[in-house]
């Protein structure tokens, strides 16, 4: 179980114990809150993606499987027992954005919307550049972008709310990790850097100013 300051946000996972026959897939995992997993999970299958660890009851939390979309992105689906986590403002070392980075930005904004029941945002970052978030009403829940390495497979990734990225991007070689991208302006707003620890997961550090918090 991963803790920040008490609160519990996450959780670590031999790979081996997944039951399934896929090549290495240390990553974080995003969960993806649905209401049936087990339709959840078939609708991926039908799709053309693949479930890699059909659904399981999981303890207290619910029930949940391991998929790839269509695309070739991995995730966790999850049905929750007792209803999702209360929304928050990230504070400093929670986790802030879930972000897919995908080959096929229209059949992955297809597919996501028809599972998941989101709408579909453009939001203009630059002159003749938009992002692509899916929302539920004016609450933004996910982005979705163009792959922005070539010939890496599409991929969720986990962005952590920061305070300085070149502090933190600093020590990762040191501790076995590597620096794929070095603390760098986004045109979405603030700094984002990328890193991944010993095992090849990877995660993106992000600052970020909320309206709410004071100057």
């Amino acid at each position: 179980l991963i803790r920040h300051n008490g609160r519990l946000i996450g959780g670590m996972v031999n790979e081996a114990r997944l039951q399934n026959e896929a090549d290495d897939i240390s990553q974080w995992v995003v969960l993806m809150s649905v209401a049936d997993v087990d339709a959840a999970a078939a609708t991926f299958a039908a799709e053309g993606g693949e479930v890699l660890t059909p659904p399981t009851d999981v303890a207290d939390r619910g029930r949940m499987a391991i998929v790839v979309d269509p695309q070739g992105a991995l995730l966790a689906l999850v049905q929750t027992a007792e209803g999702d986590p209360a929304r928050h403002q990230p504070g400093y070392g929670d986790f802030l954005w879930d972000e897919l980075w995908t080959t096929d930005l229209g059949g992955a904004t297809a597919f996501y919307t028809g599972l998941t029941g989101l709408e579909e945002k453009d939001v203009e970052v630059e002159a003749d550049r938009t992002y692509r978030m899916l929302s539920r009403g004016n609450e933004p829940t996910v982005g979705v972008m163009p792959h922005p390495f070539e010939e890496t497979r599409p991929v969720w990734v986990t962005y952590i709310r920061v305070e300085d990225p070149a502090a933190i991007t600093a020590r990762v070689e040191a501790l076995g990790g590597t620096v794929y991208l070095e603390p760098h302006d986004r045109p979405l707003g603030g700094q984002v850097a990328l890193i991944a620890d010993p095992s090849g997961a990877g995660i993106a550090l992000q600052t970020w100013s909320f309206e709410s918090e004071a100057d």
